[in-house]
C-alpha cells in the first residue's frame, strides 16, 4: 500500500477497518504474489530452538503465524502479538501452549510470556516510563 503509513499484508488477512482507512487515506493497492513460508520451516532451516522474545506484527496474519510455531520444537520465553483481529484466538492458542497473557501495550500490543518465566518475572524490578523528576514519572509501562 502506497501512500498510506505503515500498512501492507497479505490481502486476504486484511480486516475491514484496515481497508477502509487505505481507501479513506487514498491509498494506491498494489497486489504482488510472492513465496512465503511458514515461520516453523524458516526455524528450523536455520537451526533456531529457542527464540527469548518474538514480536509478531503482519497486518492480520498473526494467528496463522503463532499457529505455524511447533512449540515442542522451538522454547519461545515472550511474545508480542499485534492484534487487529483475532485476539481471543491467539490468547487461546497461545494458552494452550504454555503462556499466560500478561499486559497490553496501548491498545494493540499484547505481551504473553511463557509460565516457566513468571516466577523470574516476578522477582523483576519495575520500569517506569519517564526518568525521576519528569512529568509522568509515577507511571509505571511494564514490570
Amino acid at each position: 500500500v502506497d501512500g498510506v503509513d505503515a500498512l501492507s499484508g497479505i490481502a486476504e488477512k486484511m480486516d475491514n477497518r484496515q481497508k477502509r482507512r487505505i481507501v479513506k487515506e487514498k491509498g494506491r493497492v498494489e497486489m504482488l504474489r510472492l513465496p512465503a513460508l511458514r515461520l516453523q520451516t524458516l526455524l528450523e532451516r536455520y537451526g533456531i530452538d529457542r527464540i527469548d522474545f518474538l514480536s509478531v506484527d503482519t497486518e492480520g496474519a498473526e494467528l496463522d503465524v503463532v499457529r505455524s510455531i511447533d512449540f515442542e520444537k522451538t522454547s519461545v520465553g515472550v511474545l508480542c502479538i499485534e492484534n487487529n483481529s483475532g485476539r481471543r484466538d491467539v490468547r487461546k492458542h497461545l494458552e494452550r501452549n504454555g503462556f499466560a497473557y500478561y499486559l497490553t501495550l496501548g491498545d494493540l500490543d499484547d505481551l504473553y510470556v511463557h509460565r516457566s518465566l513468571l516466577p523470574e518475572l516476578e522477582r523483576a524490578p519495575t520500569i517506569r516510563c519517564a526518568p525521576p523528576g519528569a512529568s509522568r514519572n509515577d507511571e509505571v509501562c511494564a514490570q
